[in-house]
This record gives C-alpha cells, sequence and structure tokens, in this order.
C-alpha cells in the first residue's frame, strides 16, 4: 500500500525531481504550484470546475467544425487553449496550440487531434490530476 503524503511534502518531492527534459508534461505541478500556492480546496476547486466544463467546451469546438462555423471554432480553441496553459496542462495546451495554427480543411490532422484530446482528457481524469 502506498503511503499517503500531505501536500507540502509532495510539493517538496516534486521540486527535487524536476527533470531536465523539455518533453511536455500532462500536468506541470511545480509550475502550476509555484503560480497558484498550496491551498489544496482552492486547487481542487479549479480543477473541479475544469473538469465539469470541459466536455462541454470541447464538445462545442466539434459542433463548430461540422457545421463550418470557423468563427465560433477558432474561439473556443482559443479559449480551452488559455485554460488549459493556465492550469499547466501541457499536451492538452499543445494539442490545442496544433489545433489553432491547422488550417481548417485539414481534416485527418483535426480528427486526429480530436482524438488525442480527448484520449489525454480521460488520462487526466484516470490519474486523479492535479494530486
Amino acid at each position: 500500500m502506498k503511503k499517503k503524503t500531505n501536500l507540502s511534502e509532495t510539493v517538496k518531492n516534486i521540486r527535487k525531481k524536476k527533470s531536465a527534459k523539455k518533453l511536455p508534461l500532462h500536468f506541470n505541478q511545480t509550475v502550476f504550484l509555484d503560480k497558484v500556492g498550496e491551498d489544496e480546496h482552492f486547487i481542487n476547486t479549479i480543477f473541479n470546475i475544469f473538469f465539469n466544463n470541459f466536455a462541454t467546451s470541447f464538445n462545442m469546438i466539434k459542433k463548430a467544425y461540422l457545421n463550418n462555423d470557423k468563427d465560433a471554432y477558432f474561439k473556443t480553441i482559443h479559449y480551452l487553449k488559455g485554460e488549459t496553459a493556465t492550469l499547466c496542462l501541457d499536451v492538452l495546451t499543445e494539442y490545442f496550440e496544433k489545433l489553432e495554427k491547422s488550417s481548417f480543411r485539414a481534416h485527418k490532422k483535426i480528427i486526429l487531434l480530436f482524438s488525442k484530446i480527448d484520449d489525454e482528457f480521460i488520462w487526466l481524469k484516470n490519474n486523479n490530476i492535479p494530486f
């Protein structure tokens, strides 16, 4: 059985284990905690709001794409890119950046990115992000 640690110990351990790798992280916890501090209730509230609203916003992107509504499509992508960047969800942010830069007609690329975003969101939920 894994020993449960408190938030302060977790933060200390993360800071000790800073990786030299430049690969995007699912959740860059070190940077996030440096931004917002260590109030666990506040952090959980922010992520609960994100998880509760993400599917609706992402479905708006898919619907806008299917309806050829470029304005709604790009505005919602930009919104989610900013939200995921603020939460230090680096992989999701990278995918939204790629969507934002993609041609609206790059159908295969867009569908692939939609799939990757779905997979990443499921991974985040299944791995109890943020902690």
